[in-house]
């Protein structure tokens, strides 16, 4: 579940606005173009004399703000709850970074040395500064792709589910079949104990509102991908569906479907299992 305003770390606001989404835009900007400036000025040696020092340093800041902008990710994923793929891969990207500024600085060092004998780690820490480059440009890309579906993605498909009328009504009459198929009614009630006891992949219940949903199908057919679904697994899931979905007919609709009873005091003579 998403934390409310408690303090979730030094990165966590600035003016209300989370400091990742401030930062990460600095990030897939000054990544790539600090991966080619060095590259530039390791490539063609006659660009060293007044590029080398400015592409440098641009690589040492992006390794700065690729260590705030995973810091403060953490402080919003704790209060949004795991975004998957775009955390994962936000982690793996702040080693890369940094090794390419530490590795830009070695060369930059051994740059400014005239001995005949460092030509060969020259050459070959300039390799190594490409390389890791490299790998941080790739992985730049996929961090900003995943942080854009991520915040998108959702957004997107409920506008288009709002334009379709004909196929919310299609989904409210498969929510009245699954409905009809589990022979529920209003008078099944499903205490917070019994959710809890629902809290994997593999049997996923929550609480929205006052309703209880089994959302464990739903998990692999997610548009937004499972990493959304799981956290709300054996929890009540009603402030992070609403902050994410709230007022959307189209999500609205769909998770009718999977609807078993609602919220209140266990009824003694239904068996969960």
């Amino acid at each position: 579940m998403a934390k409310s305003s408690q303090d979730v770390g030094l990165f966590d606001l600035v003016d209300g606005i989370p400091v990742h989404v401030l930062v990460i835009h600095a990030v897939v900007v000054l990544v790539p173009l600090s991966v080619l400036l060095v590259t530039a000025v390791v490539a063609f040696p006659r660009l060293r004399l007044h590029y080398r020092f400015p592409a440098v340093g641009l690589a040492v800041l992006s390794g700065i703000l690729t260590v705030i902008a995973e810091q403060s990710g953490k402080a919003l994923q704790r209060r949004v709850g795991y975004v998957g793929q775009h955390a994962e891969l936000g982690s793996a990207l702040t080693p890369v970074v940094l090794i390419f500024g530490f590795l830009s600085v070695c060369w930059l060092i051994l740059t400014s040395m005239k001995s005949e004998k460092l030509k060969l780690w020259l050459a070959i820490a300039g390799g190594a500064v490409v390389a890791a480059g490299l790998i941080a440009l790739v992985l730049t890309f996929f961090v900003g792709h995943s942080g854009a579906r991520s915040a998108w993605s959702d957004r997107v498909e409920s506008s288009s589910s709002e334009e379709q009328p004909p196929e919310t009504t299609l989904q409210q009459g498969e929510a009245d079949s699954a409905l009809s198929e589990r022979d529920l009614d209003d008078s099944q009630f499903l205490d917070l104990e019994a959710v809890a006891l629902r809290s994997t992949g593999e049997d996923c219940w929550t609480v929205i509102g006052t309703q209880v949903y089994d959302l464990t199908d739903w998990i692999a057919q997610h548009p937004g991908g499972a990493s959304r679904i799981l956290p709300l697994c054996g929890t009540d899931g009603t402030a992070q569906f609403e902050g994410r979905h709230g007022g959307s007919a189209g999500p609205e609709a769909a998770l009718e479907r999977f609807v078993i009873g609602t919220l209140g005091d266990q009824n003694p003579f239904y068996s969960a299992e």
